[in-house]
């Protein structure tokens, strides 16, 4: 089973806690690692999100309507894409016109929707 970071603007909080309740379906084999609902990372947060990326086996990045402005979420791409980590990129709304970010597209990260059947394929092939 995969241990996924989830790198997420904070405004879509909700929809990530939705995403995270509906991995732990019998379902799918997923383990949910996102630091940011659980600890504060007011100060270090960067020495702390780099050991959390570390531990993890992908980062998955999900996409909402201003995910791609957020300095938090390009380090978190770049931490992980430098430490040899499978991204992937989850659009939260598939009637939106959420921009990707552009790091995404420049390590050839694979988009997918919000269907956990894609999202489950897809980090298992990624993390294989």
């Amino acid at each position: 089973m995969p241990k996924v970071f989830i790198s997420f603007h904070n405004a879509d909080k909700a929809q990530v806690g939705l995403l995270r309740h509906q991995a732990k379906s019998p379902d799918f084999d997923l383990e949910f690692e996102d630091g940011s609902l659980k600890k504060p990372y007011r100060v270090e947060w960067r020495k702390n999100i780099v050991g959390d990326i570390k531990e993890s086996d992908v980062l998955l990045v999900a996409i909402g309507q201003e995910t791609y402005s957020r300095s938090a979420v390009k380090y978190e791409i770049d931490v992980a894409y430098r430490e040899g980590k499978p991204i992937i990129g989850v659009i939260l709304d598939r009637d939106g016109n959420h921009k990707i970010p552009q790091t995404l597209i420049d390590y050839g990260a694979p988009i997918v929707n919000w269907n956990m059947n894609e999202i489950s394929y897809t980090l298992n092939t990624v993390a294989s």
